[in-house]
């Protein structure tokens, strides 16, 4: 992978898919999330105005039926993976991280990052999970090309 190519260096010999789809990084993990995960907790990132001030999410009202819908629509889709992201040392789920919009005819991707817990805010959770969707992508679906945006204002 040429991308972040002495950052993913640094994490590749970290990452590791094991069954279930966890990938362990060095202070958080990534793995797929079930309907079990769909927790009040889970719906006030989404009603924290604070944590989707930079996610098209912040446009709806979202109920827990509907994070169970939501988290249930990437089940059996291989265009689309939805990844939990949990911190190592307490298990705590804190965010989640996304690869959608999967060619596999041209080999593109897109990649999306939520980080709901504000205590793991200005830490390494984004940067590992960023680079690790981006393996997810590139070394375990055989990709070449990525899109991902940002809001010009969010300086995070």
């Amino acid at each position: 992978m040429k991308l972040f190519p002495q950052k993913v260096a640094e994490y590749k010999h970290r990452l590791r898919a094991t069954k279930g789809m966890i990938m362990h990084l060095k202070d958080y993990e990534l793995a797929t999330l079930s309907v079990n995960h769909a927790t009040p907790r889970y719906l006030g990132w989404l009603r924290d105005e604070e944590v989707t001030r930079f996610l098209e999410v912040r446009r709806k009202q979202y109920s827990l039926d509907d994070l169970k819908q939501y988290i249930s629509s990437f089940k059996g889709d291989k265009s689309k993976f939805l990844f939990g992201v949990f911190h190592r040392a307490t298990g705590d789920h804190v965010g989640n991280g996304t690869v959608y919009n999967v060619n596999y005819e041209v080999g593109t991707f897109t990649i999306g990052l939520m980080i709901g817990d504000k205590e793991h805010w200005g830490k390494t959770v984004s940067m590992e999970s960023c680079l690790t969707l981006l393996w997810y992508g590139f070394e375990k679906l055989g990709m070449r090309k990525f899109f991902g945006g940002v809001y010009a204002n969010h300086f995070a």
